[in-house]
C-alpha cells in the first residue's frame, strides 16, 4: 500500500524521517491488511494552512454585502446558513496566501497516487492537530481512507504509533469534531468586537478596532479588575495584642472572621494588652516534612520568570522559538504539563551536561527515577525543558541569542535539573506558650535542601533558625488589610492557569499579541513590569464589563461542552456548543449597549490622543510638499505613532519632541527625543545606499547628556530635576559655578538657589559630574 504520513510542521517531519531513516521507503505499517511492506513518503504542514474565511464570504452572495460593512443590523449572525468556507492562510507580514497554497498544492500532487494517508499532526488534548490534518485533507479533495496515530515527541514513540495506525471517519472522529466546535465558536465571537467597536465609536470613543476573543477578554478584564481594585484600596489598620520572645519569634491566636481579639481602635488592643502577662515559650510539636520539587515550567510561567528579571515577553518568545528551532530547548507550543517515560529517558542521559552548562552540582542529581507528581502515562510534546542539543558553554547561547537566550536556558535547565534532585527535607517547629496555649508560632529547620540548591531560593529560607526563646512579652501588633497586586506577568499568568484558560503558549503569544506596538493599536503596555491598559484597552474593558466572554468560566463551560463532543461526535452534541454561544451572546449583547451607555461615566473624558481618523488610519505614509518637491514619509517612528498635529508641524519643517520605548541589553525604556524631516542615506555593509525621506531623530539634542564645547568630555543635562540652560552649560564649562533659581527636588524635600559646579568623574573618564557646593535656601 501507498501511503502519505502528514505531519504537522518540518521539525516533526525530519523527527519522522529519522525514525524512518529517510523521508520516503518501505516499511510494513498496516500489518494486519498486507504481508508485504508498505510504501510510504513524509509530507508536512506549516501548522495551519487554512483558516475560516471571512463573515460575508460565509453567507449566500445577496447578504454579502450586508455582512462586510461594520453595522450592528445584521447582529447576531444567523449562522445556520454559514458555509464554513476556508481559505489558504494569508501571511501577515507579507499579506499573501502564496506560501500556504504552495504547500497545499504539494500536497496534492504528492497525495495523487497514494492509497491511503495518516494523519501524523500534533495530537494534543484540544483537536488542533486533528482539524490541521483534516481541513488540507478537504481542501485538497481526498476521499480516500485515512488512518490516524498517537505519538509523543520521540522517536521511540513514533515508531510505536506506526505499528497502530487506526481508520478514522472524519464525522466520526471525536478529537477532530472537539477542535472543529473551538474553531466555530471562537470565529461567532468575532461579533464581540464588532458591537464593542461600533457601540463605542457611536459614544465618541473611536480609538480603534476592539480586538477581543475569549483569551484576550478575559486578560483585559483581569487587568481592569486589578486597577480597579488597587484604585480603589483603602488602608484599613487593625491592632492586636501578641507575644515576641528575645530570639524574634512571634505568638498569635489564628483569626476567623468574627473574632474579636483584632481591634480597629488601638487603646482596645493596648487595653487587652495590660491583661496580659509574661509567658514561658513551650515547644508543642515537632515534625519532619518533605517537599518535592516544584512542577516544569510551562512557556508562560517561564516567561513570568525572565520577565521579572527586566526583559520583554515578546522577546522571551521569539527567542525561545528561535533556540527551538536550533534544539536547544523543546517545542514552545506544547499543552502537555507532565513528562512522559520515554521523553525522561531520552533526556536524562544529558543531564550532567546540562549541569555543567548551568553551573550546577552534578552529585545533587541523584534521583534518576521519574516522580509520579511529574509523570504521566503518555503525551505529545511534554512540558517546555532542554533540548537534546546541549550547548558547550552559556558564552555559546549568549553569541547566538543574547542574554535572554542565557536567562531562558538556565531557568528551563534547573526546572528540569531540579526533578533529578532529592525532596527537600525539613523540621517543623510549632511552639506555643504555656499559660495562653492559643497563641502559636511556627518556624522550619532545613536538614536537606537538595532541590533548592538547584532552584537556587536559597535567601528565602533561613537556614540556622535559633530554638524558641525563654521568655515572652506582649505587644501591640499593628497590620492592615493587604493591598491588591498590579497585574505583572507572573499575576496574569497564574490567573489563567488557574482557570485552566489557554495552553502556557496561548498565555504568552495573546499576552504579546495585546501589547503589540506594530498594529498601531495594542490594547496593554507594560510600565515597569506591571501591565496596564491603553485607551483602547480601557474602551474594551468597558464594553465587556459583565459579559460572560470576560469571564473565565465560560471557558471552562465551553471545555465541557467539547469534551462531550470528543466522546460522543453527533450533531446533537455539536449543536450544543452552538446554543451555548447563542445564550451568552444573547445576554452580552444588552450588556454592551448598557455599557455603551455609561463609557462617560466610566472613562471619562475622550482621549483626544488615542482617537483616530478612519480615513488616515489605514495610511502608513504621508504626503507633503518638501522644498517645492512632493515627498512621502512614514507615520510612524519606533513605536510612535504622529498625531494629526505633530505631522503639521513636520510638514512645516518645524522640530518636534515625541516619547519613543527603546532598548539596551535585553531592557526597554522611554526615552523623549527630538527630529525633524530630513533626507537620510544608509550604507549597508555590501556598499549599497539606501535612501528615504521622513522623520531624523536629533541625536545631540535627544541625548540625556551635554557635549563639551572642546569635545573633551561629557555631562548630564539635568540635575536634581533641572534642566541646564545653554547660558548655565557655558558658565559650568568655563569653570564657574551656577546658582539655580529654580526650585530642586531632593530625598529631604524643595530647595531654591542651589549652587553647582562642574567636576572630574573619576571612575569614568570622559565624563563630569555637576556637584552642588551650596542647598541654597529649604522651602
Amino acid at each position: 500500500m501507498k501511503v502519505l504520513i502528514l505531519c504537522e510542521k518540518a521539525t516533526a517531519m525530519d523527527t519522522f524521517a529519522k525514525a524512518l531513516k529517510g523521508r520516503s521507503g518501505q516499511k510494513r505499517i498496516f500489518a494486519s491488511l498486507t504481508d508485504s511492506p508498505d510504501e510510504f513518503q513524509l509530507t508536512r504542514a506549516q501548522g495551519h494552512l487554512l483558516e475560516l474565511a471571512d463573515p460575508d464570504q460565509q453567507v449566500p452572495s445577496e447578504q454579502s454585502e450586508a455582512y462586510k460593512k461594520w453595522t450592528l443590523d445584521e447582529i447576531p449572525w444567523n449562522y445556520t446558513n454559514f458555509k464554513w468556507i476556508k481559505r489558504p492562510i494569508i501571511d501577515k507580514r507579507t499579506n499573501s496566501d502564496k506560501n500556504s497554497k504552495d504547500l497545499l498544492e504539494r500536497i496534492r500532487k504528492e497525495a495523487s497516487d497514494k492509497d491511503a494517508v495518516i494523519i501524523a499532526t500534533d495530537t494534543d488534548p484540544s483537536g488542533e492537530g486533528d482539524v490541521i490534518g483534516w481541513e488540507i485533507l478537504n481542501y485538497i479533495g481526498w476521499n480516500k481512507k485515512v488512518y490516524r496515530i498517537k505519538f509523543e515527541d520521540s522517536v521511540p514513540s513514533i515508531l510505536k504509533g506506526l505499528e497502530n495506525p487506526y481508520e478514522i471517519i472524519q464525522a466520526q472522529h471525536g478529537r477532530y469534531m472537539k477542535g472543529l466546535s473551538r474553531q466555530f465558536y471562537d470565529f461567532l465571537t468575532m461579533q464581540y468586537t464588532r458591537v464593542a467597536t461600533l457601540l463605542g465609536r457611536k459614544q465618541g470613543y473611536d480609538y480603534g478596532v476592539v480586538r477581543t476573543g475569549r483569551l484576550k477578554a478575559v486578560i483585559v478584564g483581569f487587568i481592569a479588575k486589578q486597577w480597579q481594585e488597587i484604585d480603589n484600596y483603602v488602608k484599613i489598620p487593625f491592632y492586636e495584642a501578641r507575644y515576641r520572645d528575645e530570639n524574634n519569634y512571634e505568638y498569635a491566636r489564628k483569626y476567623e472572621v468574627g473574632d474579636t481579639f483584632r481591634y480597629t481602635d488601638k487603646n482596645d488592643a493596648i487595653a487587652e494588652a495590660k491583661t496580659l502577662t509574661d509567658d514561658v515559650p513551650v515547644l508543642k510539636e515537632k515534625k519532619v516534612k518533605r517537599r518535592q520539587p516544584p512542577s516544569l515550567l510551562d512557556l508562560s510561567m517561564l516567561a513570568a520568570v525572565i520577565h521579572d528579571k527586566g526583559f520583554a515577553t515578546s522577546l522571551i518568545e521569539s527567542t525561545y522559538q528561535n533556540m527551538y528551532e536550533q534544539g536547544y530547548v523543546s517545542y514552545p507550543r506544547t499543552a502537555d504539563t507532565k513528562i512522559s517515560q520515554a521523553q525522561f529517558d531520552e533526556l536524562l542521559p544529558l543531564a550532567n551536561r546540562i549541569a555543567e552548562v548551568v553551573g550546577i552540582d552534578t552529585s545533587l542529581l541523584t534521583h534518576r527515577t521519574l516522580r509520579n507528581v511529574h509523570g504521566v502515562a503518555e503525551c505529545e510534546h511534554g512540558p517546555n525543558r532542554p533540548g537534546l542539543n546541549v550547548p558547550k558553554s552559556l558564552k555559546e547561547l549568549e553569541g547566538k541569542f543574547d542574554k535572554v537566550g542565557v536567562e531562558i536556558y538556565k531557568v528551563l535547565a534547573k526546572s528540569f535539573l531540579s526533578i533529578l534532585a532529592e525532596d527537600y527535607v525539613y523540621e517543623e517547629y510549632t511552639g506555643s506558650l504555656e499559660n495562653h496555649p492559643e497563641y502559636i508560632t511556627k518556624y522550619r529547620k532545613p536538614i536537606e535542601l537538595n532541590f533548592l540548591e538547584i532552584l537556587g531560593n536559597l535567601d528565602k529560607i533561613n537556614l540556622n533558625p535559633p530554638q524558641l526563646g525563654t521568655k515572652a512579652k506582649v505587644f501591640i501588633f499593628t497590620g492592615s488589610n493587604k493591598k491588591p497586586p498590579k497585574p505583572t506577568a507572573r499575576l496574569i499568568f497564574k490567573y489563567l492557569k488557574k482557570f485552566n484558560v489557554g495552553t502556557g503558549a496561548t498565555r504568552l503569544s495573546t499576552l504579546n499579541e495585546l501589547g503589540d506596538k506594530k498594529s498601531g493599536q495594542p490594547l496593554i503596555s507594560a510600565i515597569k513590569g506591571a501591565y496596564k491598559l491603553t485607551s483602547l484597552g480601557k474602551l474594551e474593558a468597558a464594553m465587556l464589563s459583565s459579559c460572560y466572554l470576560s469571564n473565565p468560566l465560560a471557558t471552562k463551560k465551553l471545555q465541557e461542552l467539547m469534551d462531550i463532543i470528543e466522546k460522543n461526535p453527533t450533531r446533537e452534541t455539536f449543536n450544543e456548543v452552538y446554543r451555548f454561544f447563542d445564550s451568552i451572546f444573547a445576554k452580552d449583547f444588552k450588556i454592551m449597549q448598557e455599557n455603551a451607555l455609561q463609557l462617560p461615566k466610566v472613562l471619562g473624558k475622550v482621549d483626544e490622543k488615542a482617537l483616530i481618523n478612519r480615513n488616515y488610519a489605514v495610511k502608513r505614509y504621508h504626503e507633503v510638499m518638501f522644498n517645492g518637491v512632493k515627498e512621502r514619509y512614514k507615520t510612524t517612528y519606533i513605536d510612535h505613532t504622529f498625531t494629526e498635529s505633530e505631522l503639521a508641524e513636520l510638514d512645516q519643517g518645524n522640530e518636534i519632541k515625541i516619547k519613543v520605548t527603546k532598548h539596551y541589553e535585553g531592557k526597554k525604556f522611554t526615552k523623549e527625543i527630538v527630529g525633524r524631516l530630513a533626507h537620510q542615506e544608509l550604507v549597508t555593509n555590501e556598499g549599497k545606499a539606501i535612501k528615504w525621506f521622513g522623520f531624523k531623530e536629533d541625536r545631540e539634542k535627544s541625548a540625556r547628556y551635554r557635549v563639551s564645547a572642546d569635545k573633551q568630555y561629557r555631562y548630564w543635562k539635568t540635575v536634581y530635576g533641572h534642566t541646564l540652560t545653554e547660558e548655565e552649560a557655558q558658565l559650568l564649562e568655563a569653570g564657574e559655578a551656577i546658582q539655580i533659581t529654580d526650585r530642586i527636588k531632593t530625598k529631604y524635600g524643595y530647595n531654591r538657589n542651589a549652587v553647582a559646579v562642574l567636576e572630574d568623574n573619576a571612575d569614568r573618564p570622559g565624563w563630569k559630574n555637576i556637584k552642588i557646593i551650596s542647598w541654597g535656601e529649604k522651602e
